[in-house]
């Protein structure tokens, strides 16, 4: 269980978490079921200084806890969906569209899609009183990288190699469901049943953007997955402002 955790850690975050066995591509399995988990000790690491900064404007501090999560992670999920958004939308073809996706520089495309997320991360965020900015900011966390266990186990890898790929092979609906089952357990206690219905209406416009990929370019790449991470974040942000 540990091993896995901090496989999830050290892939998903800046963290100093380093695991000194070689990690071969067996030890994959089941670490897609711990996603959840480690997006829960993401929020727990941002509340803190959160918390105390509470003397803050909520716009202020709104922006400092997406800035906080931006930092925490490498801006990994924001640079696959600058990526993602460059391939997409650039109107080519499959190979087209997973070429532009590796190139590392960013596309007008790119830098809009990035500034739209951040801009409605913000705004969302700033639309709760703060102890509530802060718990809503966490379940976000633990939504968005659930749905990163959701792509990988439901949709096949799009490219023949790449650093995501042993997440693919070793993905396993089990371990979505497991790492879902946390995910309900957790909205529960934090929001109540309004939790549930948060989590099942932000899933909707992620499945969408999930189902469009898929038909571009005949399953997901981890460029595509963080995305998809990105784009739960602020679906889940919007859909608590409606229903909290």
């Amino acid at each position: 269980m540990m091993r896995q955790l901090l496989i999830a850690l050290q892939f998903l975050t800046i963290l100093p978490v380093r695991i000194k066995e070689l990690i071969r591509g067996e030890d994959y399995r089941g670490v897609l079921a711990y996603f959840p988990l480690a997006g829960m000790v993401l929020g727990g690491i941002m509340a803190v200084p959160a918390l105390l900064l509470g003397f803050l404007p909520s716009l202020a501090l709104a922006a400092a806890l997406v800035a906080a999560g931006t930092l925490i992670t490498g801006g990994l999920h924001l640079d696959g969906l600058a990526d993602s958004c460059d391939g997409i939308f650039s109107g080519g073809s499959r190979d087209r569209i997973l070429e532009i996706m590796r190139d590392s520089r960013i596309g007008t495309f790119g830098a809009v899609g990035v500034a739209m997320v951040l801009i409605l991360k913000v705004s969302f965020l700033a639309g709760f009183e703060h102890v509530v900015m802060v718990k809503m900011m966490v379940l976000a966390l633990v939504f968005a990288r659930w749905v990163q266990s959701f792509a990988c186990a439901q949709f096949a890898y799009a490219r023949t190699e790449g650093k995501a790929n042993y997440f693919f092979q070793y993905a396993s609906m089990k371990d979505a469901g497991v790492g879902g089952f946390f995910l309900m357990v957790m909205l529960i206690i934090f929001v109540g049943v309004k939790g549930v219905l948060i989590g099942i209406s932000a899933l909707v416009p992620v499945v969408l953007f999930l189902h469009c990929v898929n038909r571009r370019i005949q399953g997901m790449t981890g460029d595509t997955v963080g995305a998809s991470s990105e784009i739960a974040e602020v679906s889940f942000l919007f859909f608590s402002l409606v229903f909290v």
